[in-house]
């Protein structure tokens, strides 16, 4: 999600509840070792789009922000990264799952 040609330099990078988007991936796994829950899934991935010309990268991520922190706040690590490569910005949101919660970008209850 945090391709750096795509989101301008990583610029439209944010993480929360994570040292860094770099240690994402060991952290979301170093989580599911702590809760006991090594198996299934890594991570959730979930999208937000715009139209083209609505916003403009800099709105964009920060709506992604704030729809993150509404979702997830301080409960979940997530990465939020805002594309910039195409017609139409748009947001990605990579969450880890965590044993005993639930997730808004699963399918199923936990």
């Amino acid at each position: 999600a945090a391709d750096e040609m795509k989101t301008e330099k990583r610029a439209y990078v944010t993480c929360l509840n994570l040292h860094s988007e770099e240690t994402a991936a060991q952290e979301f796994m170093e989580t599911k070792r702590l809760m006991h829950n090594e198996g299934g899934r890594s991570c959730y991935h979930g999208y937000q789009s715009f139209k083209a010309d609505e916003v403009d990268a800099s709105t964009a991520h920060s709506i992604g922000v704030a729809l993150a922190q509404e979702l997830w706040g301080d409960r979940f690590q997530v990465v939020i990264a805002t594309h910039c490569n195409t017609g139409h910005y748009h947001n990605h949101f990579v969450s880890a799952p965590i044993r005993g919660r639930v997730n808004p970008l699963s399918k199923r209850q936990v």
